[in-house]
């Protein structure tokens, strides 16, 4: 059929906004569904689903729309050979590696919710399927689990319904409770936002042991509290692996999902090819969360493979082409690897999307000064000193020493007091110092990687303006101790004056 044939569920008890959200889920997953199964759709064999737009924009309800499109996921998920793209940014313009697209939007009018979608093939912009979803109520869990059965009764009579049964938490309780958190933790660098985002989460396990999203983000909070906490990675490590082998043995739907939490782990452990392993089945599960791209890019940077760090993250980008941190990731491999055009181009859309971070803005600083853009180049430079609170009283030094080679030694007396007031990020050093000449100095911050977990982005070291760092001394047993030339022989990968060279996959 052309479009889907809108869906009205009866009135039943007492209207909360809790029930709308229920009833809307099992209504339009249940209606995709149908559309999926139903004869003739046979050849579609993935769907991008975006996230749904708040019509009301009330913020009140923001979590109740991510939550709807989060649950429409994980129902859709649950049918056989179906590959569900999770698009965690909405784009502004169409286009998905994914066969069709589902777009969709909710607003609530008193206690009445509408919900609206539309599923294209993005190649063309035809409309496959299109409809509206007027809901209510209370008991919605068994009235969800009717409408379950009774269309998988219509369709597959033989089968067991797992349509819905296990595509939400068993109560309401823990079922809001998840959303809570799925909601604070897409904005875990507010204040506050990541420790509410865990303790939601271990109400959610707690209230439902077998929901197996709950452990999966649960674990993935843990892993990310020393990147935005500076919690003990050893103890972060360890607690998000326990949390996600308990969420597998509870719930195995999540396993293939999982190695992104296994990969995002393994790589702060340096344990390399590990990582790999678990990135690589993430990113060609049945389920894909774009993210897994961006974090299995990163660890292919860190051992120097570049062309393979590049090759993930198109795809990635290909899948979900509006996403800002995918723009981002391209245009900063791109920086790495000297193509210059191609990283501003990606650059330029990053920052149109929102790409705003600091190892964001640092990388097109250095694009910008590469370019000779030296204007822009300190003004991303300065904002990103702003962010951290610092002075930034060596910036004006050091882009007068990148002028003139002469002012080095001067320049390097700002990064010395600036290191000192413990103003820069390893990253920010590093990067600095080599610049001015201080090699000796470079390799004692990149030293610190030696540490537990990762200080600073490792990929950073693989640049050209970091040749003169690679070609130092230290720097090849550096990368043995740290596991890399391991990974380089067993890759068979090349170092060379400086440079790494992989054969492509």
């Amino acid at each position: 059929p052309d479009a889907a044939t809108p869906k009205t569920a009866p009135t039943v008890g007492r209207r909360t906004p809790l029930a709308l959200w229920a009833l809307g889920v099992a209504a339009v997953a249940i209606s995709v569904y149908a559309l999926w199964r139903a004869p003739g759709n046979d050849q579609f064999e993935s769907i991008a689903v975006l996230p749904f737009a708040n019509m009301s924009q009330a913020p009140e309800d923001e979590y109740i729309v991510n939550g709807f499109k989060e649950e429409l996921v994980q129902t859709l998920h649950s049918i056989d050979g179906l590959t569900v793209i999770n698009v965690r940014e909405r784009p502004d313009t169409p286009g998905s590696a994914a066969d069709t697209v589902l777009y969709g939007s909710l607003q609530r009018s008193g206690d009445v919710l509408k919900v609206s979608y539309t599923i294209e093939r993005p190649d063309d912009g035809k409309t496959l399927a299109a409809g509206d979803v007027l809901g209510p109520l209370d008991d919605v869990f068994d009235l969800q689990e009717q409408l379950a059965q009774a269309v998988q009764a219509e369709l597959y009579p033989e089968q067991t319904q797992v349509l819905v049964s296990r595509s939400r938490p068993a109560s309401p309780a823990a079922y809001n409770e998840y959303m809570l958190g799925a909601f604070a933790f897409d904005r875990r660098g507010q204040p506050g936002r990541l420790e509410e985002a865990i303790r939601r989460f271990v109400a959610t396990t707690e209230l439902d042991p077998e929901y197996g999203p709950a452990y999966l983000q649960l674990a993935t909070a843990y892993a990310l509290l020393p990147d935005y906490r500076g919690a003990d990675v050893i103890e972060s490590n360890a607690l998000a692996l326990e949390t996600v082998n308990r969420g597998v043995a509870m719930d195995p739907n999540i396993e293939a999902a999982a190695g992104a939490v296994y990969g995002f782990v393994y790589h702060k452990e340096k344990r390399w090819a590990e990582s790999e392993a678990a990135y690589d089945r993430a990113v060609n599960a049945r389920f894909v969360d774009v993210n897994a791209f961006n974090w299995y890019s990163r660890m292919l940077g860190s051992v120097g493979n570049l062309h393979g760090s590049l090759r993930v993250a198109r795809r990635g980008l290909e899948l979900a082409p509006d996403s800002a941190v995918l723009n981002s990731r391209v245009a900063m491999v791109h920086t790495w690897l000297g193509d210059d055009a191609l990283a501003l181009g990606y650059f330029e859309r990053a920052n149109a999307l929102g790409a705003d971070g600091p190892t964001h803005l640092m990388a097109y600083a250095l694009l910008l000064s590469r370019m000779g853009e030296v204007e822009k180049s300190v003004a991303a430079t300065r904002t990103v000193v702003d962010m951290e609170g610092a002075a930034g009283d060596w910036v004006a030094p050091v882009y007068a020493a990148l002028a003139d080679e002469t002012l080095a030694p001067e320049a390097l007396v700002a990064v010395n007091r600036a290191s000192d007031a413990g103003e820069l990020s390893p990253q920010v050093e590093v990067v600095l110092r080599n610049f001015l000449g201080d090699l000796d100095g470079a390799m004692d911050i990149a030293r610190g990687l030696e540490a537990p977990g990762e200080v600073f982005e490792m990929d950073l070291l693989y640049t050209p303006e970091l040749r003169r760092l690679r070609q130092h001394p230290a720097f090849a047993d550096l990368m043995r101790r740290l596991g890399v030339e391991d990974y380089w022989r067993a890759n068979n990968c090349l170092f060379i004056d400086g440079e790494v060279s992989c054969p492509d996959a």
